[in-house]
């Protein structure tokens, strides 16, 4: 019941949200913070995708300002570059730049020179940007040319006026409609299986329920957090670290309980065998490093510096190339679990379910390797947002099916959703019993494991509908 009151107070704070946001007018990015120049080097400050106007009109705004530096000697320079072959194609070039030099001067696409002595006066510039072809990534950096380590505080403004009121998105943003589009699905999800557990019937809450519930609820708060850190950051012009975090947390921990609910299925666990903690401990333990791990990385990718220089893709890079093949990995074990779990199962319908939406689910393990491939080939400017929609996509149908083939009344007949498991563990006898006091194994097709245990303990005998008891057990 907790989780069913937390989604309904994210429904009311989004629409609060969206309410106090709406109508008002964004403000310009901002980029700022203090840094250490080292003596003689080049450190990139920001980057910023610009739109493109074929026109040839306005497509972009500069407002750069070196605010002050210590020590106030010598002299720098705040060079841009944009991302063409002969500017600055990629990170490899990164530190090939001097103070002075002909191939920065050659590369360059705007360079002033700065009398530290003299800030605040001279550090501020404003420009307008003019491109017609396609948008494209600049880059701002600033050059010591005076041999002395100093610290400079700079504040940057940067917008793309064709963009409306989305100006202070850079192009690689993920807009607001997609996050309001996914944040609508999630949302009907979360309605839905809130209406499935909390019908009237004996399994409406069976854990396996209230586990795919905490996953809807989670990818709900991520893309409820997502959105508000969006709407912030149009209006102020910066991200709200907090919201962005607990935004990726969510998004996170909703993967890693999918996750556990399907490999749990492919183990037989809720399909051939009753569900109980040990099994979602045990799974837990093995998911959790590893969506943490993803996390971790992905944290890591957004605020190392080496984000201001270069627009590659975390899962390309070696640790992000780790977490695919332990991916790739996940997706054998349970392709191995979905294939014992079908040989182990005597019921026609069951082994039907395993051969066609067990290896249907597999796509939850398959969505890292293939958004890595598409980063790899597709424009950096609509990476993002593409990979965005894709991920969630497939996330939100594989939930939308678990919540219709779980829907009680109506679950699929091969889910063996039995509540009560400790009183089936209490006494083996009692499963299979008819209502003449016959005991069969005909029910216990529903679990290979459990019919294992009893061909062991019982002698067959008769027809293939009964068994005899053998000396030593007691029937209730």
């Amino acid at each position: 019941m907790r989780l069913i009151a937390f989604v309904e107070m994210m429904l009311k704070g989004v629409l609060a949200c969206l309410i106090a946001f709406g109508p008002h007018m964004a403000w310009a990015l901002l980029s700022k913070g203090t840094i250490t120049l080292p003596p003689k080097k080049v450190i990139f400050l920001t980057k910023f995708c610009f739109d493109f106007d074929p026109r040839g009109g306005n497509s972009g705004q500069w407002q750069l300002e070196i605010k002050d530096a210590s020590p106030k000697t010598g002299d720098m320079e705040l060079v841009i570059f944009d991302d063409q072959a002969d500017s600055y194609p990629d990170e490899r070039s990164a530190y090939d730049f001097h103070c002075g030099s002909e191939r920065m001067k050659r590369h360059s696409k705007f360079e002033r020179t700065i009398d530290v002595s003299a800030l605040p006066s001279g550090g501020k510039f404003n420009m307008p940007l003019t491109q017609h072809l396609r948008p494209r990534w600049w880059f701002v950096a600033a050059v010591d040319c005076s041999g002395i380590e100093r610290t400079i505080d700079y504040s940057f403004h940067m917008t793309n006026p064709l963009q409306g009121w989305q100006k202070e998105f850079s192009m690689d943003h993920c807009g607001l409609l997609s996050l309001i589009f996914v944040l609508v699905i999630y949302l009907a999800v979360a309605v839905a299986q809130r209406h499935a557990v909390t019908r009237q019937t004996e399994s409406a809450k069976h854990p396996l329920r209230l586990i795919l519930f905490a996953a809807i609820a989670m990818a709900s708060a991520g893309v409820i957090a997502q959105l508000v850190d969006a709407l912030w950051f149009a209006h102020h012009g910066e991200d709200q670290d907090g919201l962005y975090v607990a935004g990726k947390f969510f998004k996170m921990f909703s993967k890693c309980l999918l996750a556990c609910i399907l490999v749990l299925l492919s183990q037989g666990i809720c399909i051939s065998e009753p569900f109980c903690g040990k099994h979602l401990l045990r799974v837990s333990r093995l998911l959790a490093p590893f969506f943490l791990a993803c996390l971790v990385v992905e944290l890591w990718g957004e605020y190392t510096h080496s984000r201001t220089y270069t627009t590659g893709f975390i899962y390309c890079t070696r640790f992000g190339a780790a977490l695919v093949l332990a991916d790739i990995g996940l997706l054998v074990f349970y392709l191995k679990n979905m294939h014992g779990s079908c040989l182990a199962e005597p019921d026609a319908g069951k082994r039907r379910f395993y051969e066609f939406w067990g290896l249907l689910y597999s796509c939850a393990f398959m969505v890292l390797p293939f958004a890595t491939f598409l980063a790899s080939v597709i424009a950096p400017w609509v990476r993002d947002e593409t990979i965005f929609l894709m991920t969630n996509g497939v996330h939100a149908a594989l939930l939308t099916s678990l919540v219709v083939g779980l829907w009680p009344e109506r679950a699929q007949t091969f889910f063996c959703l039995h509540f009560d498991n400790a009183e089936l563990a209490k006494t083996i006898g009692s499963i299979g019993m008819q209502s003449d006091d016959t005991p069969t194994y005909e029910n216990l097709d529903s679990s290979p494991r459990l019919l294992g245990t009893f061909k062991q303990d019982y002698i067959l005998s008769g027809t293939d509908d009964a068994f005899s008891i053998p000396k030593g057990y007691a029937l209730p």
